[in-house]
């Protein structure tokens, strides 16, 4: 089942699991603010969950580039990202009431329906995200838009010193341009707007990085340096995030800005975790690699996975036996619950992928006979 992954880098691998366990820990934790009132030991520990976005966005310029022929690029993504995303819009849609713990699934199976009026028009705008348990959904459109603009960044994300000027380029304006509106929310509020032209946006500005950096990967590799730097790096600016939030909070407690992952914070987080295992040693590893390349779909199912053990209650065993154990107890919760919520899901991927397998054996053995 897992020789087929021998070849790949479970560095790589790891860096997608890890990314994926936090967007799921993004949707699972504890709110730092219940009734008015500011949690501070949450709101400490909520940084961990806020840039599992920015890495997989880095994650895209690992390999985005290697594709030569922009059709094939299209198929591919329409075949892998846009088709699975759609399916699960539609059966998400579909028992949306058993999900939520409304009727019962013999009653969703007889009654429920699909807009089709409205699916045609998400469709059509490459937005699946207002369906039910589908708002998670928007990372697709974003990343089909960067792949729309892939023939100009294939231009950028190329070898020569011209090219690699460039690079810097687009990446230091959209970095200060996330500087200049962090540091706006709390210091510079009688100024509207302060920004910086900026060439892409920033879920392409970190693909770009994301190219860099793995076209730099040798200089990075086994480098204990960058990895205790990656290490400080992560937990310094995250203590930076907790303060800068705390004095937003006393300007606008709705506002959770520096807990998103579009932040100059949330790229250096992302760049930090990217880094450290980067800095490991090259191995490999099967089950890693495996899992890691389920990770997408688990990113598809989750959301689903976490409604379902909301509504039914399920999550409240953790929840009673560890939140009121202060900060500790509150860091195992989070971690806890997404690790269940990631592993239900996997075990559910996992299972669509041996369906796959066996209607692919089954086609070709049919084609073998013909």
């Amino acid at each position: 089942m897992f020789s087929k992954y021998d070849k790949q880098d479970s560095r790589v691998q790891w860096i997608r699991i890890i990314a994926c366990i936090i967007v799921i820990g993004c949707h699972v934790r504890l709110h730092p603010i219940t009734g008015g009132h500011i949690d501070k030991s949450i709101l400490l520990i909520h940084g961990i969950f806020d840039d599992g976005v920015a890495v997989f966005f880095m994650m895209m310029g690992f390999f985005l580039f290697n594709n030569e022929n922009f059709l094939k690029l299209l198929k591919k993504v329409f075949k892998t990202i846009f088709i699975p995303a759609l399916v699960l819009r539609i059966i998400s849609e579909f028992f949306q009431g058993y999900i939520g713990n409304q009727i019962t699934l013999q009653e969703c199976l007889v009654n429920s329906k699909v807009d089709w009026y409205n699916l045609f028009f998400e469709i059509v705008s490459f937005d699946l995200s207002t369906g039910p348990y589908c708002a998670h959904l928007w990372y697709v459109n974003y990343y089909i838009l960067i792949i729309l603009m892939f023939p100009m960044l294939k231009c950028l994300c190329s070898k020569g010193e011209f090219a690699k000027k460039a690079q810097i380029w687009v990446i230091n304006l959209g970095f200060i341009n996330l500087v200049l509106q962090d540091i706006q929310k709390v210091f510079f509020l009688e100024i509207p707007n302060i920004n910086v032209p900026t060439v892409v946006s920033v879920s392409t500005m970190m693909c770009v990085t994301g190219y860099v950096l793995w076209e730099n990967r040798a200089k990075i590799e086994n480098n204990r340096v960058v990895r205790v730097i990656s290490v400080l790096s992560f937990v310094f600016v995250n203590i930076i995030r907790y303060f800068l939030q705390l004095k937003l909070f006393e300007i606008n407690i709705n506002d959770m800005h520096y807990t998103g992952w579009c932040t100059s914070i949330g790229y250096i987080v992302a760049l930090s975790l990217i880094c450290f295992f980067l800095s490991l040693e090259k191995k490999t590893n099967r089950v890693v690699n495996y899992i890691g390349s389920r990770t997408f779909v688990i990113y598809l199912l989750h959301m689903s996975v976490y409604a379902y053990l909301g509504s039914h209650g399920q999550y409240l065993y953790l929840y009673n036996a560890l939140v009121d154990k202060g900060i500790v107890g509150e860091l195992l919760y989070n971690i806890s619950f997404s690790l269940v919520v990631f592993v239900i899901s996997l075990v559910f991927a996992t299972m669509l992928n041996m369906v796959k397998e066996l209607l692919s054996k089954k086609n070709r053995g049919e084609l073998y006979n013909g």
